[in-house]
Formats: C-alpha cells, structure tokens, sequence
C-alpha cells in the first residue's frame, strides 16, 4: 500500500482556507445532460440535509426517508462530479467523492480530485486525456453523452464502481456563488494572471488577487477557482475545494451545526437551475438523511498529482508512476483505511 504521508489531504478552517494539522479519520441517461461541477455534489447534499430538517420538523417523515434505497456497494457510495467549459467541451475538474455508511457507524466522506491531463483510455476511443471523455461522449453520440463516458472511463481504469454523477456549467457556478452571498477564502499566496481566459477578441483579460482573507463574488470566486497561469493545475484543484468548503460554511455554519435557512433555500433554487445529474431528488433526501451526522470538518481530500502516484511526460500527460493504474486502484480501495497524514505543505 502507498504512503499516504504522500498525499494532499485538507483541513478547513472557519473561513474555508486550509491547514496543515492533521485531519483524523474517525441511473439510465434519458436526456443529454450539460456540463456540470464537482463541488456541486455537496451543494446538492447540504440544501437536502436543509430540507430533511424541515421536512422533520413540519411533519415527521423519519419512516417514509429511511425506506428510499440509495445506490452503494458494500456500504460505499461513489460520485463523481464534473465542472466543464462549455465553449470547449472539456470537463476540466473531476472529483471523486466517497461516502461510507451503513454498519451501525458514523458515515465517512472522502474526496479525490482527479488531474485533468491524467493520460488514460476512453472507452471504443484509445488513449486520450481525461478532459477528452466529455467532448467524445457529447460530439461522437455515444449513449448516455459526456457525464457517462466520463464515469465508464474512471469505472474501468479506476476499477471503482460510480453510482452517481453529477455535473455544472464553470459560468452556471457564478450564480450560485452569489446565491449565498459571496464566499471567503484565505488565499495563500498572490495570484496575477494576465491571461485569464474572457471573451472578445483578445481572448483574455487580466486576474489579480492579493494575499490574505478575501470576500469573492461569484465572478471572482470562479476566477480565484480556474486562474491557473502563474500556479498550477494542482494548486488549482486545492483552491477549488477552499472554495467549496467556504459554500458549505456558509450555509451551515462554520461548526456544522448553524443552517442559514434563507441562503440555503437560494443556493437551493440556484442549484435547482443550474445543476443536472442522474441522482433523483428521493434519493439524494436518502443519502441526505444518511450524511445528517458527518462530521464535514474531517472529510478526508486529496489530490493525485505527481507529488504521489502519477508521473508527468511528454505533452503535459500525467501517467500512473507504476505503469498501470494498480497503486491508484488500491489507494482508492483502502481510503478510508490509510494513516493519518502527519503533515501537509501546501504547494504555495
């Protein structure tokens, strides 16, 4: 088994920012679905964990909830989340998050962003980068489009059964940002990117944002999220989760518990626009019910980089260190198995 001394893991603080303390451990395709993104899967599970409370409190439907079957193998449920560029077609943040119930224990999540140069092969289409499968899967009419090529693609090189998936448009993320009254976020070092990709004919603009706690809007905190020409693709996934578990805090508070009733009601209807998936609303109240317990403060983050498992090559190509993908399959099998991490440095 690898050392996960190796792996990225983060640790929110009050304002999403991350530390370097150790974290503990304790469908069929009916229509083409548009592009989607990764932290929405929590987005989704904390508006329904909003709605359960008041579903509980309005009329008790602690029986009716508890018989709604959720997806799972052995007790694990597996998501996949997508954020794609929709000019572009290419799903440029994927992130597996792992779910872990049943067994009379607390449920556990874990979640691993999954670079999106990881050179692999799509399913009936040879070896391409993992960004590919989405614009294969919705140009090339395969059946189920891009989403679900994405996840046969991780099912078979990954050998991880994906129950669901789910997806958002990176402009669609601006609207729901805003839905809850911007986020902030502790940003470790200075970004200046002069070439941030905008529309017009220079194709670009400049993005600038200084060091420190910042409150982004919708349009900033997506720039903060994408903004990769003076970092790179892996600091980029750890400013995407910031930015996600600043959502979360804003909605339920900085110790879970608090739920901001009215902004998660808007993050509810902005999700409820802007959010596809092949998770229905009976099962994701379910799944919901199941995560009321979590303890999100220690969900378990990581980041497969070159750093651990993967190696870079030629053209930008990440590949498995091993020359297959068996230490990643095994690392994804024991995850919420691995040693505490005893330290973490930020690549900032």
């Amino acid at each position: 088994m690898t050392d996960m001394h190796q792996y990225y893991q983060y640790r929110p603080d009050d304002s999403g920012a991350v530390s370097n303390q150790p974290t503990p451990h304790n469908g069929s395709h009916e229509e083409k679905h548009h592009p989607l993104r990764r932290f929405l899967v929590w987005l989704a599970i904390i508006l329904v964990v909003v709605l359960v409370v008041l579903a509980v409190l309005l009329g008790g439907v602690y029986a009716y909830v508890t018989q709604i079957p959720v997806a799972n193998t052995d007790g694990r449920t597996n998501v996949v989340i997508l954020g794609v560029d929709e000019a572009a077609q290419l799903s440029d943040t994927i992130m597996i998050a792992s779910i872990r119930h049943g067994s009379g224990q607390p449920p556990e999540v874990a979640m691993v962003s999954v670079p999106r140069d990881l050179y692999l092969n799509i399913p009936q289409h040879g070896d391409h980068k993992i960004n590919a499968a989405y614009a294969l899967g919705e140009n090339q009419d395969n059946e189920g489009g891009g989403a679900e090529l994405t996840v046969k693609t991780i099912e078979q090189q990954f050998e991880l059964p994906v129950h669901y998936y789910a997806a958002i448009e990176f402009e669609s993320f601006k609207e729901i940002i805003n839905a809850v009254g911007g986020v902030t976020v502790d940003v470790k070092t200075a970004i200046d990117d002069p070439y941030y990709p905008a529309p017009g004919n220079a194709g670009h603009e400049p993005f600038h944002i200084e060091a420190g706690k910042q409150h982004l809007d919708g349009e900033r905190a997506l720039k903060y999220a994408r903004s990769r020409k003076t970092t790179n693709d892996f600091d980029r996934s750890y400013r995407q989760q910031q930015v996600m578990l600043a959502v979360r805090n804003k909605i339920l508070g900085t110790g879970g518990a608090d739920i901001d009733i009215s902004r998660a009601l808007n993050l509810y209807r902005a999700v409820g626009e802007h959010v596809d998936g092949n998770m229905s609303r009976l099962e994701m109240l379910r799944l919901a019910y199941t995560l009321r317990n979590v303890d999100t403060s220690g969900t378990g983050q990581y980041v497969l980089s070159s750093s651990n498992l993967l190696t870079s090559t030629s053209g930008g190509r990440l590949v498995p260190s091993g020359g297959d993908f068996q230490q990643v399959q095994e690392f994804l099998d024991n995850l919420f198995s691995q040693p505490r991490v005893e330290e973490f440095q930020p690549r900032f």
